[in-house]
């Protein structure tokens, strides 16, 4: 299969029901989240930025709906990170004395015309024209600071291989233009563009001395300003968590914490869910990438682990996404962490493109959901040894370089039932 004809199955896969499903407006976002409020296309000399990096989210009184807030973004020692910090305690969003996740999503194709977030309420499909009710998963997380690290503008490409590019250098094909919304104000139409650095009026990202960067830094001065200090930080507990192509973030993110945190609190643990990683191909060279970028962030797992052998990483896998010729299954990485091989068969999909696709997006919300399950992994039989949010470390260290398998047999029809199955430790017969 060539490569064009690759993206374009994987294109194919993806947009028909996923980006749809990722965000389900329990959030409600500020105007100019998407881009410019007025109704018409901004002019030439009017600065425009991309609404990116961290912001706390929490569940409202009911439980139904989420709220936002941004994270702080001054100076790790000034009076205003104090001021920031406190009243982000005040209103709920951020309590030093409780542990912290913080989740990067991954690629985000039509999302910014469309007016698309990434939020933790989940909706999927019982039957045909069928929805099954909405779930809130955040709910299972009120003792947790959650975060998300929001890239969406710059994710949003109708390639993922331009998506991915800009996780690893400034200077590929695309650069690091990013998407904005504006409504035709004698049609009502909505539309997007793109700011690149080539227009005077579109901010790009840029580290303290003004030199482009990429997405992986732009993750990690989003954490170094969001966080306390290590000293400050009392639960001295931080998750960090990706999917699709956010795995890649993710991990990036927590091999540079881990050896250079600037005094913030170091990451101590790995969740990854779904991880997409582009295939092997003379693409990567175009844009400044790796020659095999699931190979490049399996060596940084190495070295962590090899720094710190007791770092516990997860995998839950859902789909066939990941798989040649689409992508790389990156059997290096699973061979290394405590990976979990997921089927879940209580959603409908009219055909395998949409199920393999909204078997993609239900790593995300089956991982937040499972926090209310404990697997109970030492006290259960060797083969149904199992992982879920809710596991202590102990428990993912004990199960490292280690697979699971969910019964691909099991006819789950609900998803709050789904981690009732049992497990298995041998790889299930094609």
């Amino acid at each position: 299969m060539s490569f064009h004809k690759t993206v374009g199955v994987l294109c194919m896969l993806v947009l028909v029901t996923v980006f749809n499903v990722q965000a389900s407006g329990c959030v409600s976002w500020k105007a100019g989240t998407f881009g410019p409020t007025t109704l018409e296309k901004p002019v030439a000399d009017e600065k425009m930025s991309a609404d990116s990096g961290i912001y706390w989210l929490k569940n409202t009184a009911d439980d139904l709906s989420e709220s936002a807030m941004p994270a702080c973004q001054v100076g790790a020692n000034s009076k205003e990170k104090k001021a920031c910090l406190n009243k982000l305690k005040l209103l709920s969003y951020f309590n030093p004395n409780k542990p912290t996740i913080i989740f990067i999503h991954g690629w985000q194709p039509m999302t910014v015309v469309n007016k698309n977030r990434f939020d933790f309420c989940y909706n999927y499909t019982l039957a045909k024209d069928t929805p099954a009710n909405t779930n809130n998963t955040l709910s299972q997380w009120k003792d947790w600071n959650v975060g998300v690290f929001y890239w969406n503008q710059y994710a949003d490409e109708i390639s993922p291989y331009d998506a991915e590019a800009k996780i690893y250098s400034p200077n590929g094909a695309k650069g690091m233009r990013w998407k904005y919304r504006w409504v035709n104000s004698e049609t009502g139409k909505a539309n997007s563009s793109y700011c690149s650095n080539k227009q005077a009026n579109c901010n790009m990202p840029t580290n303290e001395q003004g030199e482009p960067i990429d997405i992986v830094q732009m993750a990690y001065q989003a954490y170094i300003a969001a966080m306390p200090s290590a000293e400050q930080y009392l639960s001295k507990n931080v998750r960090i968590a990706g999917q699709s192509l956010g795995t890649q973030i993710a991990i990036q993110l927590t091999g540079k914490l881990l050896f250079d945190p600037q005094g913030a609190p170091e990451p101590t643990r790995l969740a990854l869910m779904d991880p997409y990683f582009t295939p092997d191909h003379q693409f990567t060279l175009v844009n400044k990438l790796p020659d095999s970028v699931a190979n490049y962030n399996a060596n940084i797992v190495s070295n962590i682990l090899q720094a710190h052998p007791t770092f516990p990483i997860t995998v839950f896998r859902t789909s066939e996404l990941s798989q040649a010729p689409n992508g790389n299954s990156a059997e290096s990485l699973n061979n290394q962490v405590a990976y979990i091989h997921l089927y879940p068969n209580y959603m409908y999909a009219a055909n395998d493109n949409e199920l393999q696709a909204a078997r993609h997006i239900a790593s995300i919300y089956l991982y937040f959901y499972s926090k209310k399950f404990s697997a109970n992994p030492l006290m259960a039989a060797a083969s149904s040894n199992y992982i879920t949010a809710q596991s202590l470390d102990a428990d993912v260290v004990n199960l490292m370089r280690q697979k699971r398998y969910q019964s691909p047999s099991l006819n789950i029809a609900i998803f709050e039932d789904f981690w009732s199955s049992s497990f298995t430790n041998q790889e299930p017969q094609p």
